[in-house]
């Protein structure tokens, strides 16, 4: 059997010159300071209508997806490079010029995203000294239709 795991990836077609991409787990792990989390939410988008009985009805009309990444920044050499190549990530899904994209599967399916949230630089741990962490949200704009396979992770 396999297991879920995620292996996002971002990328980013400006207006005008090359597609733009950021693997999300190695772009990081240069420096092995960075620890990650990839949180998935599948939120029903719901459509209540009442029928000619007046008896209310609820549709699904499928997921809305939520991304959550959630990264800490330990202290080190690195730490500045590190979080300049996640802000440069945050501005390409606030871009209103450009298509931003993510993938959760590799780079193998792309979907068009926007950044729904943004929160840091935090202390980690309350300590500056520590470091740093910073939670992102991305929303997917085209809701799916299906909830992924829990050992699986192939629908996305």
């Amino acid at each position: 059997m396999s297991s879920c795991i995620w292996r996002p990836r971002a990328r980013y077609t400006p207006p005008s010159g090359p597609t733009q991409l950021f693997n999300v787990v190695s772009g990081f792990y240069r420096s092995r300071t960075v620890l990650m989390s990839v949180v998935p939410d599948y939120q029903p988008i719901l459509d209540d209508r009442d029928d000619v009985e007046l008896v209310k009805r609820t549709l699904q009309r499928g997921f809305r997806v939520v991304i959550g990444l959630y990264f800490s920044f330990a202290t080190s050499d690195t730490m500045e490079s590190d979080y300049t190549s996640l802000i440069t990530m945050a501005r390409w899904f606030s871009s209103t010029t450009g298509l931003a994209e993510f993938s959760l599967n590799d780079g193998n399916t792309y979907r068009e995203a926007y950044l729904s949230g943004f929160r840091g630089p935090l202390p980690l741990g309350g300590k500056t000294v520590a470091g740093i962490k910073v939670e992102m949200e991305l929303t997917i704009k085209r809701p799916v239709t299906t909830l992924p396979d829990l050992l699986g992770g192939t629908v996305w």
